[in-house]
This record gives structure tokens, C-alpha cells and sequence, in this order.
């Protein structure tokens, strides 16, 4: 005799409470704690790792083109620095504001303060808004990280308790 069959014949009620993830609902859970883990993972972007796209050690270590000497020496004369990606603040201090999103799979951060990247003099020109996209893999490293960090404090959360009755 099975435990439900005993249970009605016996007229006794069998509460059964799931606490956490169930298989049927783990999908649900997932997609929702994704999208706010790429929120998360987005916006440590922003904060900790967008400024250091202006430094000469990130354009080292990603590989930005050479500027001309010619064009660092007037940059220098013009405006005391030879930062790359920047020439008179504008786009370093347009680049602040951001529109963050964040899907199941990826995240977004739209600069639209940068469009000044996306000119080009000519062919030969450094294209800089690809400079500035560019992800390098210790930042690969640090955003898995803070992604991983992000969906396990989303999932652990979520201690949804669902109760059935037999």
C-alpha cells in the first residue's frame, strides 16, 4: 500500500514542503538570478575597471595601436598627458554616465557619451572604440569572478518554500 493510498484512507492530510530550488523551478531561478548577476557583473565593470581603459598600462597590456610621435607630442603640448583614448578629457569625463542591462546570458553597458571613439580619420586610423571594448584576460578573470560572486548570492536567496498536499 502505497503512503498516499494510506493517507486518504485514513483521511489525513500529508503536507510536504520543498525548500529551495526544485528541479521544475531551477530554470526560473536561474534566468532570474543570470540577469542580475550580469547587472552586478556590469556594473563592478563600470566602477572598477572602465578608468584604467585611459591608463598607458592597459593600452600596453591590451595592445593598443601606436599613436604617431607626432600626434603624442602635440596631445603633450596641448594638454599635459599622453593617455591614450583620450585627447581632451571630453570622452574620459563623458563616459561616467552609463545605461547598464543585464540579460540571461550577457550584459550591456551602453557609454553614449562615447561616440567620439567610434571617429576615424582614416583607413590607417586606430579604431578606439574597438580599443576601448577590448577585455584583457586578467579583467576576463576578475568579472568571472564577480559574476560567480553575484549568482551564487542570487541563487542562494532564493529560499522559496512551495507546499503541496497529498
Amino acid at each position: 500500500m502505497s503512503l498516499a493510498s494510506y493517507a486518504k484512507q485514513q483521511a489525513l492530510d500529508i503536507t510536504i514542503k520543498d525548500r529551495g530550488c526544485v528541479p521544475r523551478r531551477l530554470s526560473k531561478t536561474y534566468t532570474a538570478g543570470s540577469k542580475k548577476a550580469w547587472f552586478e557583473t556590469i556594473k563592478a565593470f563600470h566602477q572598477h575597471l572602465r578608468d584604467a581603459r585611459f591608463t598607458e598600462e592597459h593600452a600596453r597590456v591590451a595592445r593598443y595601436a601606436k599613436r604617431t610621435k607626432a600626434y603624442l607630442k602635440e596631445k603633450q603640448q596641448k594638454f599635459g598627458h599622453q593617455r591614450p583614448l583620450e585627447y581632451s578629457g571630453e570622452t574620459r569625463r563623458a563616459v561616467r554616465s552609463v545605461k547598464i542591462t543585464g540579460k540571461t546570458s550577457y550584459g550591456t553597458a551602453a557609454y553614449a557619451g562615447a561616440r567620439k571613439l567610434n571617429f576615424r580619420r582614416g583607413p590607417n586610423a586606430p579604431n578606439m572604440a574597438k580599443e576601448f571594448r577590448h577585455i584583457t584576460a586578467d579583467e576576463k578573470k576578475k568579472l568571472a569572478a564577480a559574476y560567480d560572486v553575484s549568482l551564487n548570492r542570487e541563487l542562494n536567496a532564493d529560499q522559496t518554500t512551495s507546499t503541496r498536499t497529498l
